[in-house]
């Protein structure tokens, strides 16, 4: 399971690590992504995963019906691993949707903590196997991403 919730702009500067990822995991992988609906299509048409699962942010965070829905199609998707690779994390998005695969493996970056209170920071840490650190100084989004699938 893939987890890419961000705007369409952070889509576009992730979609190439996106395909190198794809790529990495090989064809015999059964790759899912949860994708803002916003670009779904387009991550749909680059062919970046098998499955993309369309999720509306807005109701992700403010219909709990919507979220109790989410997290039973997430939950019962049988996923071995979850990936985030956002460097800004959001505890009610990506996080709580990594948390709700009941992946063996979850994996995310530390992030930028500049959408996550420690509090909540430290509670939504424990939700992943592996937290990868990225380096110090500021990087282009795109670095970041080479970064990460460097680490990974």
């Amino acid at each position: 399971l893939l987890v890419r919730l961000d705007a369409i702009g952070d889509f576009v500067l992730w979609s190439g690590a996106a395909k190198v990822l794809r790529s990495w995991l090989g064809a015999d992988t059964h790759v899912t992504l949860a994708a803002n609906e916003i670009w779904a299509d387009l991550a749909r048409d680059a062919g970046i995963a098998d499955e993309v699962w369309p999720v509306r942010r807005q109701a992700l965070e403010w219909d709990g019906r919507y979220r109790d829905e989410l997290r039973a199609r997430v939950g019962g998707g049988g996923f071995s691993v979850a990936i985030n690779p956002v460097c800004t994390r959001e505890m009610m998005l990506g996080d709580s949707v990594v948390r709700w695969s009941r992946a063996a493996e979850r994996i995310g970056l530390e992030g930028d903590g500049s959408l996550l209170p420690p509090r909540e920071r430290r509670w939504a840490d424990r939700w992943y196997t592996r937290l990868i650190p990225l380096p110090d100084g500021v990087l282009h989004e795109t670095e970041r991403h080479a970064e990460f699938l460097r680490t990974l």
